[in-house]
């Protein structure tokens, strides 16, 4: 019971190792968010960015929520 809970002495050698391990899967998902989220949503900020410093006086646009109008 004692090695249940860390109190006991076991083999102590394997527990780095285990601990590494237990780590890979949190590692894993993290880069799976980082190429599935945090990539796209750079590159559609970058995307936007470049799309509003090309806006000049006179260029029409239509807003997300569907209002027409004219650069000023």
């Amino acid at each position: 019971m004692a090695q249940l809970f860390g109190g006991g002495s076991g083999a102590g050698g394997g527990s780095t190792a285990s601990t590494l391990l237990s780590l890979v899967p949190f590692a894993l998902i993290f880069v799976i968010f980082y190429f599935l989220v945090i990539l796209p949503q750079q590159k559609r900020s970058k995307q936007q960015k470049a799309l509003l410093e090309a806006l000049k006086k006179g260029d029409k646009v239509v807003t997300a929520s569907g209002i027409w109008g004219t650069v000023s």
